[in-house]
C-alpha cells in the first residue's frame, strides 16, 4: 500500500514558515536540556518495563474529532474498570464530558503544552523528560503522582544518567509514544480513540496548520505532514508490540483507522 501526498489548496490560512520558526524557537527550547533538567526533579523515573501480572486494559484517547462518537463506549469502559489514558488536551475534554482520566500523557517539548496540565488531579501524570520545565512546575502542584519517562529521541543516548532507564519509542507524537508507554507499563489490551491522523472539513476551516491531501487507495483524507508521518511509525510499532503480546483495537474514522483496517486484514 502506498501513501501519496500532495499539498492542499487549504494553505491560505497557514502562517508563514518563517513566523512558525520564530514562534517555535521562543517556546521549545532544547529538548535535551529539558531532559537534563528533568533529572534534577524529585519525581520517579521510568526505568524498566512492567512485569506482566494481571490483565490490564486501557482506552487511549487522542485529539481526533471522531472521539466524540464514542463517548458511550468510554463511559461503559470506565464502568468496567478499563483505565482511561488521556493524551495532551484530551484530559480536559474527557473531564468536560464527565469522564475522569486515570492517566495523563504528554510528550512535546513545547512550553505551550503546559496549559494541558490539570489544575488538580489524582491521575498519574506520565510526562516525557523532554517536556518543558513549565510543564513540570505546574505538575508539581497538580498531582502527587508524577512519573517521568524518557522518549527515544536523537541525542538522548549521550546522557550518562539515563543509561539504565527505559526509552520509549514512538517518534515525536504523543499518540505513538502513548501507545508504547501504556504497553511498557503493563497494559496489554489497548483501545485507541481519537487517533484519526486527519481532519474533517470544519476542523480544517479553523486550523492554522498547513494541510495535505493523503490518498490511500480510492480514499482521500485531509491531514498534515506530522500526522501523516504517524502512519509509518504506527506500522513499525505494530511489528514491535504485537509479537510481544499487545492487542490493539482502533475505534474511529480517519486516515489512521482506515490504514489499520487495511493492514490488519
Amino acid at each position: 500500500m502506498v501513501l501519496r501526498m500532495s499539498l492542499s489548496h487549504l494553505e491560505r490560512k497557514s502562517i508563514s514558515q518563517e513566523s512558525c520558526e520564530k514562534r517555535e524557537s521562543g517556546v521549545l527550547g532544547n529538548p535535551l536540556d529539558h531532559v537534563r533538567h528533568s533529572l534534577t526533579l524529585p519525581f520517579p523515573q521510568l526505568r524498566q518495563k512492567a512485569q506482566h501480572q494481571k490483565e490490564r486494559s486501557a482506552c487511549l484517547v487522542g485529539g481526533g474529532g471522531s472521539r466524540k462518537n464514542y463517548l458511550d463506549h468510554l463511559y461503559r469502559a470506565q464502568q468496567q474498570e478499563y483505565e482511561i489514558w488521556a493524551l495532551d488536551g484530551a484530559y480536559a475534554w474527557l473531564v468536560d464530558c464527565g469522564i475522569t482520566p486515570d492517566v495523563h500523557v504528554m510528550c512535546s517539548p513545547c512550553q505551550d503544552n503546559a496549559v494541558y496540565v490539570p489544575k488538580t488531579t489524582e491521575a498519574i501524570l506520565f510526562y516525557a523528560s523532554q517536556c518543558h520545565p513549565e510543564v513540570f512546575l505546574r505538575a508539581s502542584a497538580s498531582s502527587p503522582h508524577v512519573v517521568i519517562w524518557h522518549p527515544q529521541i536523537e541525542g538522548i543516548e549521550g546522557i550518562d544518567d539515563l543509561k539504565d532507564c527505559l526509552h520509549i519509542e514512538g517518534g515525536s507524537r504523543v499518540g505513538m509514544c502513548g501507545l508504547t508507554l501504556a504497553f511498557m507499563t503493563g497494559v496489554h489490551a489497548l483501545h485507541l480513540f481519537g487517533y484519526d491522523s486527519s481532519f474533517d472539513d470544519q476542523a480544517v476551516v479553523t486550523s492554522e496548520e498547513k494541510h495535505l491531501y493523503v490518498q490511500v487507495d480510492d480514499q482521500r483524507f485531509i491531514s498534515t505532514q506530522p500526522l501523516a508521518e504517524q502512519i509509518t511509525e504506527f506500522q513499525r510499532l505494530l511489528k514491535i508490540l504485537i509479537p510481544q503480546g499487545a492487542r490493539i483495537s482502533m475505534h474511529g474514522q480517519g486516515l489512521l483507522p482506515y490504514v489499520m483496517k487495511k493492514i490488519m486484514v
